[in-house]
């Protein structure tokens, strides 16, 4: 018996963004929410919040707020 490993997809908020997405952006099979975090920090210095949902289901699974 194998183990599934869990996947993600996240949308990130960073409202300073200059895109036509109102700072809305959407990546699609997250392995880690932990290096996602720091993928945030490191491209999205501004972003406020990201909500991850399972990738199968698509069930939001929780939402990890920056400095609010």
């Amino acid at each position: 018996m194998t183990m599934s490993k869990r996947v993600y997809n996240c949308i990130i908020f960073a409202p300073d963004e200059q895109k036509s997405n109102g700072g809305f952006t959407t990546y699609r099979k997250v392995n880690s929410i932990e290096k996602f975090k720091q993928f945030a920090d490191k491209n999205y210095p501004n972003w406020k919040w990201f909500t991850y949902y399972d990738n199968k289901t698509r069930v939001k699974l929780g939402v990890i707020k920056n400095g609010i």
